[in-house]
């Protein structure tokens, strides 16, 4: 076996460390990647953000849709305006409403007629005593308006409905999505 002597000794005691140099050069090169990398990996999550808010708004307002199709089609007989006059009910007829109020659709379903009101943000179906919200609290819907019209006394009466669904959040960075929907539904016959 080998004699140890003090100076052998001495050698591997300090090539077992870092110098400072190399130690400073390491730190250098850390400060430049580790930036790099943490704003590319905010980008990333930004972007996430961004696609998860625009499919959030997507499915509220497909679901949103689906509940004014559903309800008008299944329920609807005759429009009335705000003097319980019916509206849209002979040829080349159209009726808008100034207020949502003012566009009440007589129910197949119930003694009460049911209309579209947008309170605070919130699109809500109301009947009677009755409000439901057709959506969470996650969106906000803006800009609904509805409105029908008649082309020809054989022609099922159309309902137009036109609102935006955006994401209910308080900051605008990133850019809020919003999606704009309108549809027309129609007022089948029921004999």
């Amino acid at each position: 076996m080998g004699i140890i002597n003090k100076k052998n000794l001495k050698k591997k005691i300090n090539n077992l460390g870092f110098s400072l140099l190399e130690i400073l050069a390491v730190l250098s090169i850390l400060g430049i990647i580790l930036p790099a990398t943490f704003s590319v990996v905010m980008v990333i999550l930004r972007q996430q953000l961004a696609v998860y808010e625009l499919v959030s708004v997507k499915q509220e307002g497909d679901n949103i849709l689906l509940a004014i199709k559903e309800k008008i089609r299944s329920e609807a007989l005759t429009i009335k305006n705000q003097n319980n006059f019916e509206e849209c009910n002979i040829a080349n007829s159209s009726y808008a409403p100034s207020a949502l109020t003012n566009f009440q659709i007589s129910s197949q379903n119930s003694s009460f007629n049911f209309y579209f009101a947008l309170n605070s943000n919130a699109l809500e179906v109301k009947e009677g005593l009755n409000s439901t919200k057709l959506h969470s609290n996650a969106v906000t819907v803006t800009s609904f308006t509805i409105s029908c019209f008649k082309k020809t006394n054989e022609s099922d009466t159309i309902i137009a409905v036109n609102f935006t669904v955006k994401i209910n959040r308080s900051t605008s960075d990133p850019p809020v999505p919003s999606l704009n929907y309108q549809t027309n539904i129609a007022i089948s016959k029921r004999f």
